[in-house]
Parts: structure tokens; C-alpha cells; sequence
């Protein structure tokens, strides 16, 4: 016997280690006569066998050998057959071994027994060959249907997504070289050769459907989308879905470019029509398609998965619902945008991040009554990278939780060592994007942050843009309400360049109207602007709105403003955003209340 108590028979009993390649049969016997013919019977067979003289040394033998079939007597001493089969089916790795039982016909009466509990067959004692063996073989045959099924199962599985019915990444390797197999050889410099389009198809705000309708009306919309794009596609190639939010074609190769958009402009036509969710309700869903070429644009799937997905970033950064070849310039930006990631990443550890602040001034007192928080990145080879350079990047990545934390920190602290100064009836403005304002810990956050630097709610001002709040709809309303129940101030940044509704001035409840810089800039010269921001502050004021215009750069802006009673300004004619350390000891703290000689309304009206 071996150590382990079992024994394995046969000349090359090291076969156990490819299970693939051999059949081994394990047998648990306790009468040493009867499991010695069997054995004999079976190696002469050509099988492996592996013996076991009790139950126990059986189920260790199983365990240990993985065995493609499993002989046992029913009756042994301390561990039954019936043990041995149940105590197997307990072990993931051995409960679908085929087990036969042997029995001596006055156990006749305990087969159903036997079989009831999950055997496959059994044979009766004493032994026949020609019995056993047939035994086997059906077993056997039977096992290996089983597992192929299953195994093709699993395949089926592990390359198909559950969402969409689609293929998976897992077989997207299989229908490109099956593709590119059908491209003719020796032909790469041919501009008549054929080419294989690989498609990238992105889902148009894709996360926008997710926050509005929920995870499970978007999974059934997306089983719809797999449809949609199988019906459209089969015909013209293979449609592989790599997330939930994109896909990948790959096309039967084609000769013209002009076929490729045509099938593409198909693809687009087909998502025209909307999508019907459980409760009939219609839903739109656009798409942007980039196409790269093999080998124009890569030979390896990786170069032209890679390349097609940047061309439908840019269709989507252009509004979606579009298609466009990749080209090489499309990749100066993103390897740019790749590094300018790497570095932004390392900004905040480096100190490279600086905030500054921009004043703001009272029209009515020429006080400097406040001023906006802004940030600013030195970085040591690029030198100054302008907020409109890295924030979208930032949002994207979503860096801009932990920088826009910092931001309202650092302004935070700096307001609180300005009042130490003896700074007086001063309020800090910090921007607040779209991801920070749906943080689901932004009412914590900015609470212990007020806190630890002992200031009154009232003192800040949180500025968010109108995209910010129409797109988060009710949800903006609540987080809105949330906010200015801490005593916070609430601006709404940029008025007049997003939606402009009138009617959410009344849905959100906002302290401060920001008239953006691109209708102040040279407003007394322009009529329609001269209409619009009149209104716009008779409006404010009658809902009881604080203005504020940004971008004043001359004294014709500055007198129009203070003419028709905007409450207070921010630009360079005033002040350039400074450093905290400057902003105390700069002139304009003592500046006397600006004077505007009497204007006549009739002189902007007359401006054509």
C-alpha cells in the first residue's frame, strides 16, 4: 500500500498527472479477493486503477486523484457505500464522478436506496468481465457528454454578455484573425487591396441615462440596444460589446471607403427610432461611431481598437450622434492629454497647486466685499496651465473631487486667517462642479471644514454652473435645499450661457445671479446685450437675487453696471486674481465708493 493507505495500479501510474490523456478508475473494496479481480479485469482493459481497501481511503483517494469513475461495495465495515457517495457529493470537486455500487444480491433490496442517493449504476457480485466492463464504457461515455456539454456551456458563458445577448471582449480576438484571414496576402502596399473597418460605438450620455432612469430600466435598454445593433450589423460583420457603455464592430472587408459609411450612417438611422421601456415609456439613444482601417490605421487589434475608440471620443466631444475616421492628429491631442493626466496626478503631492483670489466689489459702497477662490498650476516645464487646460481633464478622470477638496480648504483656512487679520463682513466664493456636487458626502464634507476653521455658513458662497443644476433636476433641488440649510450662500455661476430657463430661478433656491463675461464685454456699446442684462437685474431684484457681473475690464462697463444697479463686479479693471498673501495690503482694500457721473438710459439705447 502506499503511504496515503491506497495504492495506484498500473505501469505508468505517473499518467495521473494528465487526466486528459488516461481514464483512471478508483475502486473501494474492502474484500481484498474481490478488488483484486476487479482490478485485474480493469488494468487488462487499459485503465488506470486505484484501490482503496475502506471508505475512508476512498473518499481520501477521490480527493486526491480526481478519478473519472468511482466502483464501490456498499457494504463495508465503518463507512458504508452510501456514506462514501454522500459524503463525495458534499466536495464540489468530486460530485459529478460516475459512481457504481457493488452489491451482493441479498442487498438486492437496498439498490433503491443506492440509486435514490444519487449513483449511476450498479453491479452485482461476484463480478463478470464482460458486465464490468460494458459498465464502464456506457458510464464513461456518458461522463464525457456530460462535461463537454457543460464545458461548451462555460465557453458560451464566458464569452457572451449577460446584458446584451452580445459576444464579449473574450471573442473579440477570434473575429478579427477570422476576418483578417479572409484579406488576400502580399497585397499590405495595394491601394486597391481590401480593408477591414473596425468600428468603435459609443452610447451618447451614457451616464445621464444611468442617474435618470435607474440601473434596471438601463439594463433592459441595453439588451434592446444589443438587439437593435445585431439586427443592423449581422449581415456586414460581427458586433462585440466591450462595456456597458460601447461596442465594436468588425466588418467583412471592403473595397470603398464609401461602403463603410454608408454602413455606418445606417447603424445611426437605425438608433432614429426610440427605445420603449416597461412602462411605455420613449427613450432616445444617439450614438457616436469612430472607424479605424486595417492597415491604414494598425495592424494589431490593440493599434486599431485604440485608434477607433479616440475617433469616437471626438465625435462625442462634437455632440455625438455622428461617425469619423481615425486619423494620426487625432492622437497628438490625447498622447498630450495622457501626459498632462500623469502630470496632474502628481500636482497636489508636488505643491504645485496654488489657489488665488479674485475680489469683489460693491458698486453701491466700492468696498471689497468678497472674492472667488480660483486655482491656478505651476508646473515646472510646462509653467502656468490655466484652469480651462486641466479642469474638464479633472472632471473626467475625477481628480476633481480631491482638487476641488482642496480648493475649499485651502480657501477655508485662508478666509479664517483674513478675519484673524481683522478682516470684517467678507464672504469667500468657491466653485463647485458637477462631480463634487453630486457627492454623496458633500454636506459632510463642507460641514467639518466650516467647523475646523471656526466660520460662520454665511461667510461662503458655493457657485455652481446652470448645466450643473438642470441636469441633476430633482435631484439639484434637494442637494440645493440640503446646502443652504447648513447657511450657505448659493450662486448660480456663468447666468445666461447654459440653459437661461427662467422658470428654475423659481424650482432652486439660489442668494446670487453671475452674469457671465461674454455679456458684459463691451455691453454699453451693444443694444441687444443692454436689453438683456437690464432685465436680467430688474428680474434678479425683484426675486430678491444679489448680481454679480464677472469680466468688467473698462470704465464704460463699470458705468453701465453701476448705472442700472448691478450690486457688485469682479474683472481685471479692477483687480487680477492675487496671491492670499498680497490681497490684504493691495489698494483697492481702501478704495472710497466709486462715483458715476449721471448717464441718460436713451444714450445705450441709441448705440447700433
Amino acid at each position: 500500500m502506499s503511504p496515503n493507505n491506497f495504492s495506484v495500479q498500473n505501469d505508468v501510474s505517473s499518467g495521473l498527472q494528465n487526466p486528459g490523456e488516461i481514464t483512471a478508475i478508483l475502486v473501494i473494496e474492502d474484500d481484498y479477493v474481490i478488488r483484486k479481480l476487479t482490478r485485474r479485469i480493469l488494468t487488462n482493459a487499459g485503465y488506470i486503477v486505484i484501490e482503496a481497501s475502506d471508505g475512508e481511503k476512498g473518499i481520501q483517494a477521490a480527493k486526491e486523484y480526481h478519478p473519472d469513475l468511482i466502483i464501490c461495495d456498499v457494504m463495508m465495515p465503518h463507512l458504508s457505500g452510501y456514506d462514501v457517495l454522500a459524503r463525495l457529493q458534499q466536495q464540489e470537486a468530486t460530485e459529478m464522478i460516475p459512481f457504481i455500487f457493488l452489491t451482493a444480491q441479498a442487498e438486492g433490496q437496498q439498490l433503491r436506496q443506492g440509486m435514490a442517493s444519487g449513483a449511476d449504476d450498479y453491479l452485482m457480485k461476484p463480478i463478470q468481465a464482460a458486465e464490468l466492463l460494458k459498465a464502464v464504457e456506457v458510464r464513461l461515455n456518458k461522463y464525457s457528454k456530460v462535461k463537454q456539454y457543460y464545458s461548451e456551456q462555460l465557453n458560451q458563458l464566458s464569452e457572451k454578455d449577460s446584458l446584451t445577448g452580445l459576444p464579449n471582449q473574450n471573442r473579440i480576438t477570434y473575429a478579427f484573425e477570422k476576418v483578417v484571414a479572409q484579406l488576400p496576402l502580399g497585397q499590405e502596399d495595394s491601394e486597391t487591396v481590401p480593408s477591414t473597418p473596425l468600428l468603435s460605438i459609443g452610447l451618447d450620455r451614457f451616464q445621464l441615462l444611468n442617474e435618470y432612469l435607474g440601473h434596471g430600466i438601463v439594463s433592459a435598454l441595453l439588451k434592446q440596444v444589443g438587439d437593435r445593433l445585431q439586427q443592423t450589423l449581422e449581415k456586414y460583420g460581427t458586433v462585440v460589446s466591450l462595456n456597458t457603455s460601447e461596442f465594436c464592430a468588425i466588418l467583412h472587408p471592403l473595397e470603398h471607403r464609401h461602403e463603410v459609411v454608408n454602413i455606418a450612417e445606417e447603424i445611426l438611422a437605425a438608433f432614429s427610432s426610440p427605445f420603449t421601456t416597461e412602462d411605455q415609456q420613449d427613450v432616445f439613444i444617439s450614438l457616436s461611431i469612430g472607424i479605424a482601417l486595417y492597415i491604414r490605421d494598425g495592424i494589431t487589434l490593440d493599434e486599431l481598437l485604440s485608434n477607433a475608440h479616440t475617433a469616437m471620443l471626438r465625435v462625442q466631444k462634437q455632440g455625438g450622434n455622428q461617425h469619423a475616421f481615425y486619423s494620426v492628429a487625432m492622437n497628438v491631442g490625447r498622447l498630450n492629454t495622457v501626459s498632462l493626466e500623469a502630470d496632474l496626478r502628481q500636482a497636489l503631492e508636488r505643491n504645485e497647486l496654488e489657489v488665488v483670489y479674485q475680489p469683489k466689489m460693491n458698486l453701491q459702497t466700492g468696498k471689497v466685499v468678497g472674492a472667488e477662490a480660483l486655482l491656478r498650476w505651476f508646473h515646472p516645464t510646462r509653467g502656468l496651465v490655466l484652469p480651462n487646460q486641466f479642469i474638464s481633464l479633472a472632471e473626467e478622470t475625477g481628480l476633481i473631487i480631491p482638487i476641488g477638496e482642496y480648493v475649499m480648504e485651502e480657501a477655508c483656512c485662508q478666509l479664517r486667517r483674513w478675519q484673524l487679520a481683522g478682516l470684517k463682513d467678507f464672504y469667500m466664493s468657491i466653485n463647485l462642479s458637477a462631480k463634487q456636487f453630486t457627492q454623496l458626502n458633500l454636506h459632510h464634507r463642507l460641514s467639518q471644514i466650516i467647523i475646523n476653521n471656526q466660520l460662520q455658513p454665511q461667510d461662503i458662497q458655493l457657485e455652481l454652473t446652470e448645466s450643473t443644476l438642470v441636469n441633476n433636476g430633482e435631484v439639484s433641488i434637494r442637494r440645493l435645499k440640503a446646502l443652504r440649510s447648513l447657511g450657505l450662500k448659493i450662486a448660480l455661476d456663468d447666468f445666461g450661457t447654459g440653459y437661461s430657463s427662467l422658470s428654475y430661478l423659481q424650482q432652486f433656491s439660489f442668494d446670487t445671479l453671475k452674469l457671465d463675461r461674454s455679456f458684459i464685454h463691451g455691453i454699453h456699446r451693444n443694444r441687444v446685450n443692454i436689453t438683456i442684462i437690464t432685465a436680467i437685474i430688474e428680474m434678479a431684484h425683484n426675486l430678491n437675487l444679489k448680481v454679480v457681473a464677472e469680466g468688467v475690464e473698462d470704465e464704460g462697463e463699470l458705468e453701465f453696471l453701476t448705472r442700472f444697479n448691478c450690486d457688485e463686479i469682479q474683472g481685471f479693471l479692477f483687480s487680477r486674481p492675487i496671491k492670499a498673501e498680497e490681497f490684504l495690503s493691495s489698494p483697492f482694500m481702501d478704495l472710497e465708493p466709486y462715483s458715476s457721473p449721471f448717464m441718460d438710459f436713451e444714450a445705450y439705447t441709441d448705440v447700433a
